[in-house]
C-alpha cells in the first residue's frame, strides 16, 4: 500500500477550515480581543481615578487584591493564550478557548460592578464591611476572668482582621471628612471606636498600661490633622475626640488597672501640639475637660479591698504614679500655653472645675509639688532625670544644655506661675490655704541643699513675671497684693525669702 502524500495534505487542509469555521472559535476570536481592548483601558482609568478622589494607596492596594480582579485578569490572560493556540488545530483547544471565554464574559460583568463598587465611597464601605464581618459582634467578654485556647484564637483572629482593614479604612474615613460625607464618616467612626476598645478591653485585658499598635497612634494624628484642614463647624466635637479623648479608656471597676502608656502619652502631646499650631486652642480647652473628669474619676483614687492591707498599698502606689504623671503631663501643657502667649485659654484651663468646692486636679496645688516638679526639670544631672517622657514644642526642644532656652526651662518658668496662681486660687486643703503654711522640708540632707540651691534660681523666674505687667493682668494675676492683705498670705517673694530661711535652719 503507498503512501499518498497528496490525499493527506487535501484532509489537513479541509479539516483546518472546518475547525476555522467553528462557531466555538467566531465567538472567541470575537470576544477576546474586545474585552481586552476595553478591560485594560478600564482598568488604568479606575487605578487612577482611585489615586485622584480617595487620596489612597491602600485603597489601590485593595483594589488590586479582590478576587474578582485577580479571577478577571488571570482568565484573560488564560483566554488570550488559548486564542493564540487555537491556530495549533485542535478540537480540544478550541473547547477550551470557548469555557475560557464564556467565563471571562461572565467575570467582565462582576468586573464592570466591582469598579462601580469602588468608585463609590458609601458602596466601597459597605462592600468592605461585609468583607471584614464588621457587622458582626464581637462575641468575647471582656469581664472573663480567664480567657480559653478559643477565646485567645478569636482573639487574634480579631486583631488581624482589624490590622488588615486598618488603613483602608482610615484612608476611607479621611475621604469622608474632606468631601463632607457626614453618614459615611459617622460609619467609619464607629468601625474606628469599636477597634480601640478592641485593643484596650479586650486585647491588652489584664496589662497595666494599655499599648496601642502604631498603626492606631499615627491614624490619630492624620484624623486631627484632617479635621483641621476640613475647617467644618459640625465636625467641631470629633477633633478634641481623635486628638487625646479616644486614648482615655476607663474601667470604673478601679481593681482593674488600665492606665495610659508612654507611646499614648507621646500621641496625645503630638496631635495637641499640632492643634496649637493650628490655632486650635478650643479644641485643647475641650481635651482639658474631658482629661480633667478622667483623672477625677480614674486616676485620683483607687478601690480598697479592706481585708488585704498589703494589695491597698500596692495599688494606692501605683495610682499615685500614673496620677503624678498625669499632672506632670499638663503641667507641660500649659507651660506650651504659656510659652505661645495663649493666656485667654490658659486661664480657662488653670479654673475648670466640675465640683463644689473647687479642685483643680490637673494642676498642683501645693507648694511642695510645685517645689518638686521645679527640681525636676531643673536637674541638670543626667543620671538623675526621673521625668517620664521628653516634651517638645514646635520650635524648641528637650535640650540637655542649661544655657540656653529649651523646654525644661520653660517648664520651670510655668511653675513659678502656678506659684503666683495659688494667690488667686479658691481651693483649699482641711481648711486651710497652702499659702498659709510653710512646705515640708525634705530630711535628706542632700536634698536640702538641692531646694536651698534651687529656690534661688525659683526666686528669680517669679520676679522675671512680677516685673511683666501684660503677663500679671492678662493672667488676672495683678490682685495678688489685694489678696495678701485680705487674706493675710505673705507677698510671693518674702514668702520665698521664708522657705528659703527655713530650709537654711533645717540643713543647720
Amino acid at each position: 500500500m503507498t503512501f499518498n502524500f497528496y490525499f493527506v495534505v487535501d484532509n489537513l487542509i479541509k479539516y483546518y477550515q472546518e475547525m476555522m469555521d467553528s462557531q466555538m472559535l467566531k465567538i472567541s476570536l470575537a470576544f477576546i480581543p474586545a474585552i481586552l481592548g476595553i478591560s485594560y483601558p478600564l482598568i488604568i482609568q479606575t487605578i487612577s481615578r482611585l489615586n485622584d478622589s480617595y487620596k489612597s494607596t491602600h485603597i489601590v492596594a485593595q483594589f488590586k487584591k479582590e478576587k474578582t480582579h485577580q479571577y478577571f485578569l488571570y482568565c484573560l490572560i488564560l483566554s488570550v493564550c488559548l486564542v493564540i493556540s487555537c491556530f495549533i488545530v485542535s478540537r480540544t483547544i478550541f473547547i477550551l478557548a470557548f469555557i475560557s471565554t464564556v467565563i471571562l464574559l461572565i467575570l467582565f460583568f462582576r468586573y464592570l460592578n466591582l469598579l462601580l463598587t469602588y468608585l463609590s465611597a458609601k458602596d466601597l464601605y459597605n462592600h468592605y464591611i461585609k468583607q471584614i464581618g464588621f457587622d458582626k459582634k464581637f462575641e468575647i467578654d471582656s469581664q472573663k476572668a480567664v480567657l480559653t485556647k478559643k477565646d485567645r484564637r478569636a482573639i487574634e483572629k480579631e486583631r488581624e482582621n482589624i490590622m488588615q482593614s486598618w488603613h483602608f479604612m482610615v484612608d476611607l474615613f479621611l475621604y469622608a471628612i474632606r468631601n463632607e460625607d457626614k453618614r459615611l464618616e459617622d460609619d467609619i467612626k464607629e468601625y474606628i471606636y469599636r477597634s480601640f476598645n478592641f485593643f484596650a478591653f479586650i486585647e491588652q485585658k489584664g496589662k497595666e498600661e494599655i499599648e496601642f499598635p502604631s498603626e492606631l497612634y499615627n491614624s490619630s494624628t492624620n484624623i486631627v490633622t484632617c479635621y483641621i484642614k476640613a475647617n467644618d463647624a459640625d465636625y467641631w466635637q470629633n477633633i478634641a475626640g481623635f486628638a487625646g479623648e479616644i486614648f482615655l479608656t476607663t474601667d470604673y471597676d478601679k481593681s482593674k488597672l488600665r492606665f495610659l502608656s508612654p507611646n499614648t502619652f507621646k500621641t496625645i502631646w503630638r496631635n495637641l501640639i499640632i492643634l496649637g499650631e493650628h490655632n486650635r486652642y478650643d479644641k485643647i480647652v475641650e481635651y482639658w475637660e474631658s482629661s480633667h473628669q478622667y483623672c477625677n474619676y480614674y486616676l485620683k483614687t483607687s478601690s480598697y479591698d479592706y481585708r488585704d492591707t498589703e494589695k491597698n498599698i500596692e495599688l494606692q502606689n501605683k495610682f499615685s504614679f500614673h496620677f503624678k504623671n498625669f499632672v506632670q503631663f499638663h503641667t507641660a501643657l500649659g507651660a506650651y500655653l504659656m510659652y505661645k502667649k495663649e493666656y485667654k485659654t490658659l486661664n480657662k484651663i488653670w479654673f475648670f472645675t466640675q465640683s463644689q468646692p473647687a479642685h483643680y486636679y490637673l494642676i498642683p496645688q501645693r507648694i511642695n509639688d510645685i517645689v518638686t516638679l521645679f527640681l525636676k526639670f531643673n536637674n541638670d544631672r543626667l543620671h538623675e532625670r526621673t521625668d517620664f517622657m521628653r516634651y517638645w514644642f514646635k520650635d524648641l526642644n528637650y535640650s540637655e544644655m542649661n544655657n540656653r532656652l529649651d523646654v525644661k526651662h520653660v517648664i520651670c518658668e510655668y511653675l513659678g506661675l502656678l506659684f503666683l496662681r495659688l494667690y488667686i486660687s479658691n481651693e483649699t486643703f482641711y481648711n486651710n490655704h497652702p499659702l498659709l503654711s510653710i512646705p515640708q522640708i525634705p530630711t535628706s540632707q542632700m536634698e536640702k541643699t538641692r531646694w536651698e540651691k534651687n529656690l534661688g534660681i525659683f526666686k528669680h523666674i517669679v520676679t522675671k513675671h512680677l516685673d511683666n505687667s501684660n503677663l500679671i493682668e492678662s493672667l488676672n494675676l495683678n490682685v495678688i497684693a489685694e489678696q495678701c492683705k485680705s487674706k493675710g498670705f505673705k507677698e510671693p517673694l518674702a514668702y520665698i525669702d521664708d522657705l528659703i530661711t527655713k530650709v537654711k535652719e533645717e540643713f543647720r
